[in-house]
């Protein structure tokens, strides 16, 4: 498991903590690796005065190939907010989640806020990325669609090894359509007429 944090700490407490996390299931049979994320509010601060985030009540979402391309759209400048009409969208029975991604060029960088509807009412959460945080994120999203993909990633499981078939079983296979190719050849009336 893998992830990435981005941490957003203020002095009035309303500070928010972003995380992708890349993780492999093997036992999964066809799309072992999931990108989640999540993104927590900020309590008060501990005992040392450093900030802390409610990550136990974060709201989390499994992102698919179609909103990671959409984010990294937006991080590589192609336009300016991700999803349809700003919105990447996910619904969970009676559950709501809408992502907001988008350029935030007025301060330097990328803005997303997370609105999460449940029965227990609406929380929303938001965070400022930076362009360099923002740079980082769209490499490792990026080498999250090749492995969600399994494009470039080899992998020792058997239902993600390349299939390989030996020369002398290959050729067994290919000679006798080989054989009734030419054979057609020969029996074409074309071939008897010249």
């Amino acid at each position: 498991m893998s992830n990435y944090r981005v941490y957003k700490a203020n002095k009035q407490g309303t500070g928010s903590a972003t995380e992708w996390q890349l993780s492999f299931k093997g036992q999964e049979k066809f799309s072992p690796w999931k990108l989640f994320f999540s993104i927590a509010k900020q309590l008060e601060k501990d005992a040392n005065g450093n900030p802390r985030f409610d990550w136990d009540n974060a709201i989390c979402v499994k992102m698919d190939i179609t909103d990671i391309s959409e984010i990294i759209a937006v991080l590589e400048d192609q336009q300016k907010e991700a999803g349809n009409g700003g919105k990447i969208f996910h619904q969970h029975g009676t559950e709501n989640k809408i992502i907001n991604f988008i350029q935030n060029r007025e301060h330097g960088g990328y803005f997303m806020k997370i609105s999460h509807q449940s029965q227990k009412g609406v929380i929303t959460l938001q965070q400022n990325l930076t362009m360099g945080e923002g740079c980082a994120l769209r490499i490792l999203l990026q080498n999250a669609v090749l492995k969600l993909t399994n494009w470039g990633y080899v992998n020792k499981r058997k239902n993600y090894a390349p299939k390989t078939i030996p020369e002398t079983q290959r050729q067994a296979e290919v000679q006798p359509q080989v054989q009734a190719q030419i054979q057609s050849q020969t029996d074409s009336p074309f071939q008897k007429a010249v």
